[in-house]
């Protein structure tokens, strides 16, 4: 079952890392939702690492949600083996699905929504091209 199977971290030492990290320290940011943590070692790490560099820990709720068993276990040892809970930052983790399993998209739903780019103003293209093709976009366009 797919679902049980860890996703090793896409997210690591690369730009939107680094956004992600920029965007967790800012002090206006006071809520973080992440869907899909996994175990908790790419993107749950770069925003944690930048909550951790924040001099006011207290002003940041984040939630992590990940619909795996698996992958919420490894999400808590993972967690746990950091430091967080023990006078560092505990983000909340929820065993649960962002949309119910019966409603995710097929993989031609997926392939029909990066026909969305010819709509999309000459200017977006390029954003749109990045994101749909980076290694975290899964079932990208390529």
């Amino acid at each position: 079952d797919k679902l049980q199977g860890l996703i090793p971290a896409e997210i690591q030492d690369d730009l939107f890392g680094f956004a992600l990290r920029r965007l967790a320290f800012l002090p206006q940011v006071e809520r973080i939702l992440e869907v899909g943590s996994s175990g908790g070692a790419g993107s749950t790490a770069a925003l944690l690492s930048g909550i951790s560099r924040r001099t006011e820990r207290g002003g940041v709720e984040m939630h992590c949600i990940e619909a795996s068993s698996v992958r919420v276990q490894q999400l808590r040892r993972r967690l746990a083996a950091s430091g967080s809970g023990r006078g560092g930052y505990a983000p909340m983790v929820h065993h649960a699905f962002s949309v119910p399993p019966e409603r995710c998209l097929a993989a031609h739903q997926l392939r029909a929504f990066g026909s969305l780019r010819a709509q999309l103003p000459e200017e977006d293209r390029a954003v749109f091209d990045q994101a749909w093709n980076h290694p975290s976009a899964g079932a990208g366009a390529g």
